[in-house]
């Protein structure tokens, strides 16, 4: 029985780390990452940006009511551009053990979804930008659905 016990208690902590990032509270995303390194507020209510370091990127995470609702990979230079290799670590670490489909329907830049083949089953959105708009910064963002459907104007 103990056996049982322990075996159901080691697999329920692989299942929660592989588990998405995105929807994780702010002490699980400190828990991971640290102390953010800055706190940014937000126009909308209830929201809340802050900036992470972990290993050679950036993360920048808005929070919405508490819950991680966007998260934003950026290389600390600056400059680097993500590598194939880089894009699969970070969609891994939200995928929930579920496949991301890679999509030429939402942009003009590399997308992925998470859920399915139609937006009615979608859980999350993910966009690599070789230059953000308005900058020469490359940057790799994942997004809720909800806040995708705001940012990216998905219907």
């Amino acid at each position: 029985m103990l056996r049982t016990l322990t075996l159901a208690a080691l697999l329920a902590l692989v299942t929660s780390r592989a588990n998405a990032r995105l929807w994780e509270t702010i002490p699980q995303t400190e828990a991971r990452y640290g102390h953010a390194l800055q706190t940014f507020p937000c126009d909308a209510p209830g929201e809340e940006e802050r900036k992470y370091r972990y290993k050679d990127f950036y993360i920048l995470v808005t929070f919405l009511d508490g819950h991680s609702d966007e998260e934003w990979y950026f290389h600390v230079d600056g400059k680097t551009p993500f590598s194939d290799h880089e894009i699969q670590f970070f969609l891994s670490m939200t995928s929930g053990g579920k496949p991301w489909q890679k999509s030429s329907d939402v942009s003009d830049e590399p997308v992925w979804t998470l859920g399915g083949s139609s937006l009615e089953n979608w859980k999350a959105v993910a966009a690599y930008y070789p230059k953000l708009p308005g900058t020469t910064i490359p940057g790799f963002g994942i997004y809720t659905l909800a806040r995708a459907k705001k940012v990216m104007k998905i219907p």
